[in-house]
């Protein structure tokens, strides 16, 4: 119950916020906009997968299973990494006035990281509730489900992995760019 008590209530607040301060808004949709949204999203996914594990009887069949690696990897990698992302980005675009761009970037982007980064972790989500155990490198006969979600989650991965290094290296040219002009 204190699982509930203690991370419900912090959820709910995140999540009512977010919705006020965007429910018919006109707010612009630039990259860090973007960003920040989806890393809410992955944040509040990953803390209820945690919370779905956290719960006794859920746990007794969750614990050891790939369940664990999902919800930590969405609220960080969907969540942590993205709001540091979003940061950064911010501050990239608003130091070397480019926020509005290029749209197209900005769209490609949102859908690799949305695609990647969600169909990464979705792959470990269905193989926890399939119960598939974590910590294996070669799965057994009778897991051989285990070899079709981790390839499905190495390919989404790639794509996840394409977004990031786009999206770092955009961080960075703009860095790089914005000491040059300073110097």
């Amino acid at each position: 119950m204190a699982s509930y008590f203690a991370s419900l209530p912090a959820a709910a607040v995140t999540v009512l916020s977010v919705i006020t301060l965007i429910y018919k808004r006109p707010i612009k949709w630039p990259l860090a906009n973007i960003l920040f949204l989806i890393g809410v999203v992955g944040w509040v996914i990953g803390g209820i997968g945690a919370l779905i594990d956290s719960t006794i009887s859920n746990n007794m069949l969750l614990h050891n299973t790939m369940w664990v690696p999902a919800h930590f990897h969405t609220y960080n990698a969907m969540g942590n990494v993205l709001f540091c992302l979003t940061f950064f980005s911010w501050v990239s675009s608003r130091e070397f006035q480019s926020e509005n761009r290029d749209f197209r970037y900005q769209k490609w982007l949102s859908i690799l990281l949305l695609v990647g980064g969600f169909g990464f972790v979705l792959a470990f989500y269905l193989a926890g509730a399939d119960s598939i155990p974590r910590r294996f490198s070669n799965y057994p006969q009778e897991l051989n489900s285990g070899a079709i979600y981790a390839t499905m989650g190495a390919f989404f991965a790639i794509i996840y992995l394409v977004a990031i290094v786009w999206l770092t290296g955009d961080i960075l040219k703009k860095c790089i760019n914005l000491l040059f002009a300073r110097s």
